[in-house]
C-alpha cells in the first residue's frame, strides 16, 4: 500500500514538473518572439518590409492568414490565425517532436490595411526536456 501511494506521489509530481517546464521553455520563446515581432510591426508600420532573425521567422500575413510577403503560406489553420490576431500565443505541429510557437499582431500599413506580422520558432528539446 506505501509503495503504491509514493507511486502515485512520484508520478503527480513527475506530471506537475514537466508541465512547468514546459511552461518554462514556452514562455523563454515568447520572450524572444515578442521583440522580433514588435521590430517587424514597426517597419511593417512605417512601409517597410518586414525581416527574419537568426532562427527566428517572421511573416506579414493579412489578417484572413494568407500570406502578403511573397512566401508560402504558414502551417497555421484559421483557429491559430484568430489566436495571433488577438495576440495569444499558439504552439503548432512538432519538428522532431519539438512544438513551432507562434507570436502575433495585427498593425496597419500606412494605406491603413490590417496585416498580421507574426514571427515563429521551433521549441528545440521541448519534447526531450518535458518527457
Amino acid at each position: 500500500m506505501v509503495t503504491a501511494v509514493a507511486l502515485g506521489a512520484f508520478l503527480l509530481l513527475a506530471r506537475l514538473a514537466a508541465g512547468l517546464v514546459g511552461s518554462a521553455l514556452t514562455d523563454a520563446v515568447d520572450g524572444e518572439l515578442r521583440p522580433a515581432v514588435s521590430a517587424a510591426a514597426d517597419a511593417v508600420t512605417a512601409g517597410r518590409p518586414a525581416r527574419s532573425a537568426g532562427e527566428i521567422d517572421v511573416r506579414v500575413l493579412d489578417t484572413a492568414g494568407t500570406p502578403v510577403d511573397g512566401g508560402p503560406r504558414p502551417a497555421l489553420d484559421g483557429r491559430e490565425v484568430r489566436l495571433l490576431a488577438a495576440g495569444e500565443p499558439v504552439s503548432t505541429g512538432t519538428f522532431r517532436g519539438d512544438p513551432r510557437r507562434w507570436v502575433g499582431r495585427v498593425v496597419s500599413t500606412p494605406d491603413g490595411a490590417p496585416r498580421l506580422v507574426v514571427a515563429a520558432a521551433d521549441v528545440v528539446g521541448y519534447a526531450a526536456t518535458v518527457h
